[in-house]
């Protein structure tokens, strides 16, 4: 079902440059063979839901420091997911009702401060998505 490449210039292009293969920021679990390798991300929501979380912080490192510093991210990662999702849901909630109430837009404009400010999101994103929503709070009063 899938598609070969048909010139020498279609294989370069899946590989990236030249005829160095794409590099990949990969950690190999212990344990099972069979377990494929998880993908340490932002982006990490598939692998968390497969695997009970004891066995994807185990992983291989060099150092006693290094598996720290991985465990850290993966941690932080995931908690930093699940704020911007909850930002994510509250601005489509408020987006989609028709009359959203002027509290419910201030605690939406507070999350955004609070992630701004821990570098969960970006300042100019938050401006942007605080401007929308202070226009959608002078609309409503």
């Amino acid at each position: 079902a899938e598609k070969k490449p048909d010139s020498q210039s279609d294989a370069g292009a899946e590989q990236g440059r030249g005829n160095r293969p794409k590099q990949s920021a990969h950690l190999r679990v212990i344990g099972s063979s069979q377990l494929p390798a998880v993908r340490v991300t932002l982006d990490n929501r598939d692998c968390a839901r497969e695997r009970p979380r004891s066995q994807i912080f185990r992983v291989m490192a060099n150092t006693r420091s290094a598996a720290k510093r991985t465990r850290q991210t993966v941690k932080r990662s995931l908690h930093n997911r699940s704020v911007v999702t909850r930002l994510r849901s509250s601005q489509k909630q408020i987006r989609s009702s028709a009359t959203a109430s002027s509290d419910q837009i201030r605690a939406a404009i507070s999350a955004i401060d609070k992630a701004a400010k821990r570098g969960i999101i970006h300042r100019n994103a938050a401006k942007r998505r605080k401007a929308r929503l202070n226009k959608a709070l002078a609309g409503a009063k």
